[in-house]
């Protein structure tokens, strides 16, 4: 464990201290892959090291000058967020503001929070969620960039489950439409009522959004069934073509998919069918209905309306069926590292609750000891044949030295019995000489 209240890396404080010391890089690739991977460095953090720890490097990179930088920070700041405790969350809602209205020259900054805005929509408190979250949709819904409406009007189904979802749990399971809900849905008709054909254009994605969301629960499909659906239906004879067309494109094909088939030109998000809690489905309209609408824009005067009414356009219905599986999968993994992160918090506090272990229990046996007194054991054998097997041959070297010294002994005591033996028999002939001699004189 790191002891930080979060991860189970046991070398984490190795890694958040490369990370710090890289943060001193000034280089852009290096900070721009460390804006990009901060978020996932908190997730194993946890809550009370991210705190002290990566909040400054957080900070810094959603002010650096550098527009890859902030670009990468932003597009894992719900993660981030969601890493803090939910006090310290709040804190972010102003910097989000901050980045929106301080961006106007640059549109992308403001296309990543709304991207983000499927992520937002689940992580702050009721009454942020009802407040700053809902007005910040309509805010960027109405933005100058089309890139950037259709992302948060796309988003707003994520933001209509929390809603319906609060208000289950704040009013009771026979509630179908509070207070925030129904302020959501006012403000949903106004684009669908609106003078201006770019926000009723927008109304239709947002229908869109709704209907091909795979999650979307009883209630919520109640609420666009009452409210909105007889809107969208409208859409379909407006007197301006693009209406038409966006109808066309976007509204009929996912209409016309059953749910958990492909279909509507190419699309793979499941359709304008209610996934129920017993896992049934109802669909939204009648096949016939449907076939009707299909051919009054057939018979529109617009060829390119008779076109796509009739075989669908994949492309622009591929962008947005990615758009709405990139928020799709956001929930899913800020879910599914919420769950990860409660799991830890669980398993750590059993852990202090636990009772220590035992004193006189012996410590574990170390390897590295074993090893090292197994070394010094062969060693010291080692040692000590080297000294018998030295021991021996000096001995054979003094026997050796001992039998030579006698031979030359020998050798010495026979030199000297031959000599003794000559001198012997040089004395021999002397005396007989000498006795003649007396012999001779006698007589």
């Amino acid at each position: 464990s790191n002891g930080g209240g979060g991860g189970s890396f046991s070398r984490f404080p190795e890694l958040l201290a490369a990370y710090q010391q890289l943060c001193k890089d000034t280089r852009f690739p290096v900070r721009r892959a460390l804006a990009c991977a901060v978020h996932e460095l908190a997730h194993i953090a946890g809550p009370r090291i991210t705190e002290e720890h990566l909040l400054s490097p957080f900070n810094k990179f959603l002010k650096d000058p550098c527009r890859e930088v902030r670009e990468g920070v932003l597009q894992g700041f719900s993660h981030f967020v969601a890493a803090l405790r939910p006090a310290r969350r709040e804190a972010y809602l102003n910097e989000i503001w901050q980045i929106v209205r301080g961006s106007q020259r640059t549109w992308r900054y403001r296309e990543c929070v709304a991207r983000q805005l499927p992520g937002l929509c689940q992580i702050f408190n009721a009454k942020a969620t009802k407040g700053s979250i809902l007005t910040l949709l309509f805010y960027l819904c109405r933005d100058d960039v089309a890139s950037v409406r259709r992302c948060a009007a796309l988003a707003l189904t994520h933001l209509l489950s929390r809603l319906l979802k609060l208000e289950k749990e704040e009013e009771g399971e026979g509630v179908e439409e509070g207070s925030s809900t129904k302020e959501l849905v006012d403000e949903v008709v106004q684009f669908a009522e609106s003078k201006t054909y770019k926000e009723r254009q927008l109304f239709l994605f947002m229908c869109e959004g709704i209907i091909a969301y795979p999650r979307t629960a009883a209630a919520q499909s109640h609420v666009f069934k009452k409210q909105l659906l007889p809107k969208m239906i409208d859409m379909a004879h407006d007197r301006i073509i693009n209406i038409q067309l966006t109808f066309s494109k976007h509204i009929i094909p996912r209409l016309s998919v059953v749910e958990g088939k492909e279909g509507g030109g190419g699309s793979t998000a499941p359709t304008a069918s209610n996934s129920s809690d017993d896992g049934g489905c109802s669909p939204l309209l009648p096949v016939e209905q449907i076939q009707k609408i299909r051919e009054a824009l057939i018979s529109k005067q617009d060829p390119d309306v008779k076109r796509f009414a009739e075989i669908g356009n994949s492309i622009d219905l591929a962008k947005s069926t990615a758009l709405i599986k990139e928020g799709r999968d956001l929930v899913k993994a800020l879910e599914v590292k919420s769950k990860e992160r409660k799991g830890r918090e669980e398993r750590e506090a059993l852990d202090e609750k636990a009772p220590p272990p035992p004193q006189s229990a012996p410590p574990p046996p170390n390897p590295k000891a074993s090893n090292d007194m197994v070394v010094e054991e062969e060693e010291k054998q080692d040692q000590e044949g080297k000294e018998q097997r030295e021991t021996a041959d000096d001995m054979v070297i003094e026997e050796e030295e001992a039998k030579e010294e006698e031979a030359k002994g020998e050798e010495a005591k026979e030199e000297e019995a031959k000599g003794e033996e000559a001198r012997e028999e040089n004395d021999q002939p002397l005396q007989t000489n000498t006795a003649d001699d007396e012999g001779v004189l006698e007589e």
